[in-house]
């Protein structure tokens, strides 16, 4: 018997284990390679994408607070005719951006109004100004008693950035038509158009992003410096009592047209405005200071010997 015939067969060699070739690994990190630049190119839309969504939310409510502010002031404006250097209503349309001065009695819900406790009539100033970045809208607070006053500086807040436009247009009564300037400080506009332009379009570069135009309808009127000044019977001072303001009176001397004898009508009482409507230190151009020699006439209107019975307006 052979002891061989039991033994185990001997099992058959294994093939050697195959690796990955360098030009398989190369391939393989390459589409790894793509997969992960398609990712974070997809990642980086999104995060632009988002990040032009808010620039974009961020202007258009800049641009909504920056109108409201502007609306509110207009709307709250005031003017007296006895302080014209403290009332003055200055328009600046000539240079690239407007200018915008002027006296209103804020409410406390507008911008910055906790700052200055009670004292709720401030001049407002809005200019356009060169930021660091881009230019910026910027309003200037102050009260009224310290506007002249040097050793205040005035609240600045930056309402806007990246300003490409502000316009401002008044009413033309006459010309039934809009104008681009308003040189009469001591006269208050019934319209005011307000346009402002935020960001540049990419399309056209001379167009803004954003653009928003508002009306206003300045409800305040110029008073007259005879109202305020608290004299008995409602008399005026210099005047006898009961007689009202611009009433037809009958000074001794005679005028044009009339006899001079006691009882006789005489021209309403002149109030003619100061020569000079600038706050000191300040200088705007086109401001009305006297009317010429001659008498003035309004077409249409009477014919005043001396001048225009309340001494405003053209």
């Amino acid at each position: 018997m052979n002891p061989r015939a039991f033994m185990p067969w001997p099992a058959p060699p294994r093939p050697a284990a195959r690796g990955f070739t360098l030009i398989e690994i190369m391939i393989s990190m390459a589409i790894l390679g793509m997969v992960l630049t398609s990712i974070y190119s997809t990642w980086t839309a999104i995060l632009r994408s988002a990040r032009v969504a808010q620039e974009a939310a961020a202007r258009v409510q800049h641009a909504r607070m920056a109108m409201r502010a502007l609306t509110d002031a207009f709307l709250c404006v005031q003017y007296f005719a006895s302080s014209p250097g403290y009332y003055a209503f200055e328009m600046d349309t000539s240079a690239e951006f407007a200018y915008a001065s002027f006296v209103a009695r804020l409410p406390s819900s507008f911008p910055a109004s906790g700052l200055f406790g009670g004292l709720v009539i401030r001049r407002v100033t809005f200019t356009v100004e060169r930021g660091d970045e881009s230019p910026e809208l910027v309003m200037y607070q102050m009260p009224l008693l310290a506007a002249e006053s040097e050793s205040q500086k005035p609240f600045a807040m930056t309402l806007a950035k990246d300003v490409s436009l502000f316009e401002l247009d008044f009413w033309n009564p006459r010309a039934n038509d809009w104008t681009d300037e308003w040189t009469y400080t001591n006269q208050l506009p019934k319209l005011v158009r307000i346009t402002l332009g935020l960001g540049k379009s990419k399309t056209l570069r001379a167009e803004p992003q954003d653009l928003v135009t508002r009306i206003v309808a300045v409800p305040a009127i110029m008073i007259p410096r005879e109202y305020q000044f608290a004299t008995p019977m409602g008399g005026m001072p210099g005047m006898a009592p009961g007689v009202r303001p611009n009433m037809p009176t009958a000074p001794p001397a005679a005028y044009p047209g009339g006899s001079g004898a006691p009882g006789a009508l005489q021209p309403p009482t002149q109030f003619l405005p100061p020569a000079d409507f600038t706050r000191p230190g300040r200088t705007r151009p086109g401001q009305p200071g006297s009317r010429p020699p001659g008498g003035y006439s309004r077409p249409g209107g009477p014919y005043y010997p001396g001048g225009n019975p309340q001494g405003f307006g053209p």
